[in-house]
């Protein structure tokens, strides 16, 4: 998975869903549309940027509750109980990123990388509004990466339960 990851993430942003690895759809929202590649591997698309399911973001999730909660638009409604992950977590070394992605590593990757000018963005978490409850938190990373953990204030032992490639351009 760690290739597909390399090759994928290198394609411009708005690239036609149909150059990327075979996918399914797994949601169709308002604004964005989740598809699965099956692997653990999810891509966002947006139909407002043209025909053929514009690719906007590729993904890493460790399961499709996971890719639902963290870009499902609209705002996850579901049962906020994880289910044992489908997917194991990938390694990032070879995009560039951290070997150890666990909280406190990716914050202090993030705080001290060149790219990110020394400070990492943190959303402190993301929650609905229909009953306040909390749906992710954020590290932003540089160059559009955004690693999200389950807690709104995660330890510094937890690892991702989604990351989030923004595609260039």
């Amino acid at each position: 998975m760690g290739n597909d990851i390399q090759k994928l993430i290198t394609l411009p942003a708005w690239t036609p869903r149909a150059e990327f690895s075979p996918s399914r759809l797994l949601s169709d929202g308002r604004l964005v549309s989740i598809f699965s590649c099956d692997n653990g591997l999810y891509l966002m698309t947006n139909r407002n940027f043209g025909d053929n399911d514009p690719v906007w973001a590729v993904g890493w999730a460790e399961s499709d509750h996971w890719a639902l909660r963290v870009w499902g638009s609209p705002t996850y409604a579901g049962d906020l109980k994880s289910p044992p992950a489908q997917w194991a977590l990938p390694s990032l070394v070879e995009v560039g990123r951290p070997g150890d992605l666990s909280y406190a590593s990716v914050v202090a990757y993030e705080k001290g990388h060149p790219e990110g000018k020394g400070a990492a963005g943190l959303v402190t978490a993301k929650f609905r509004f229909t009953d306040g409850e909390i749906l992710h938190s954020d590290v932003n990373g540089y160059a559009g990466v955004t690693y999200c953990y389950e807690a709104a204030k995660p330890k510094a032992a937890d690892l991702p339960t989604a990351i989030e490639f923004r595609l260039p351009g």
